[in-house]
């Protein structure tokens, strides 16, 4: 099981690694710093075992609100990884932004709900609306299905944003609302960046240590990846069988083409695995 941050680290690469094959897909990092957040890349609190991202620029601006209107949130559990798509604005908004962000919200209940399941009953008499789309499955130990199940639903999510915002621009022509730019994306990644390296230079040493001569040591490309089941052993095991025998091969590509080219060098025999069962036998036995 990952850790509250290596979690948080696995989806930000994987969010990324979708940009850079489409420029077009942009999410939202951690735009300021906090305690003990100084190297987050995501709101939200490793006390709590959550974080979200969203897609749209969609300012929100009423007593508490801390979060997006429209947010993915990935949640920690003891020995599972889960998510939802959460949406959610105050019912007494004081200007035509904060009325035009409910009014997106709510138009999207129908069309959401015709397509997803709910994780809850909305209650339109609570002081928030709020709806939360289900994730397809309760809970993961693998996160590559997690992110395959991610990916069904945002598409058709972000398919029906879009066509409530452009519905309320119609009616209020001053609302802002859209998806993140390319500009704000690459400007917020780069802050977040330099957030992170200042933190992580504040705690490293800037002592140069050299080993002696004798005692320097060349990495074997053996390595051994371990952890209880869905901690990424699988998917990353597959990275880096491909980087070792095909140093060339771009990895950022989808994976299903990164899938094909493990599969191909498995069926010609340059990747082999071998299973050791140590139930039954010690070291000794070996």
């Amino acid at each position: 099981m990952l850790s509250y941050k290596e979690f948080e680290k696995v989806v930000f690469d994987w969010l990324y690694t979708k940009h850079q094959l489409d420029k077009t897909f942009t999410f939202n990092v951690r735009k300021k710093k906090g305690t003990n957040s100084e190297k987050d890349y995501f709101i939200g609190t490793e006390r709590s075992n959550y974080f979200a991202t969203s897609f749209y620029a969609m300012p929100v601006s009423f007593p508490g609100s801390s979060a997006e209107a429209i947010s993915l949130v990935f949640t920690l559990n003891e020995s599972v990884y889960t998510y939802n798509f959460d949406f959610t604005q105050t019912q007494q908004p004081s200007d035509p932004q904060n009325q035009s962000v409910l009014n997106v919200i709510k138009d999207l209940k129908d069309p959401l709900q015709q397509k997803f399941l709910f994780k809850q009953k909305v209650n339109e008499q609570n002081k928030m609306f709020r709806m939360l789309i289900a994730p397809i499955q309760e809970n993961y130990i693998s996160l590559e299905a997690m992110f395959s199940d991610i990916d069904q639903q945002l598409t058709q999510i972000i398919e029906l944003v879009d066509v409530a915002i452009l519905k309320e621009k119609e009616k209020n022509p001053m609302f802002k609302a859209h998806r993140v730019q390319l500009s704000e994306f690459e400007n917020r990644i780069s802050r977040m960046e330099n957030r992170i390296e200042a933190h992580t230079s504040k705690n490293t040493s800037n002592e140069c240590i050299t080993l002696p001569e004798k005692t320097q040591i060349n990495m074997p490309l053996n390595q051994i990846l371990y952890g209880p089941p869905g901690t990424g052993k699988t998917y990353n095991t597959i990275n880096k069988a491909i980087s070792i025998i095909n140093p060339s091969f771009d990895l950022t590509q989808d994976r299903s083409i990164i899938k094909a080219e493990y599969n191909r060098l498995l069926e010609a025999g340059q990747i082999v695995f071998t299973t050791f069962v140590n139930s039954k036998f010690t070291f000794i036995n070996f």
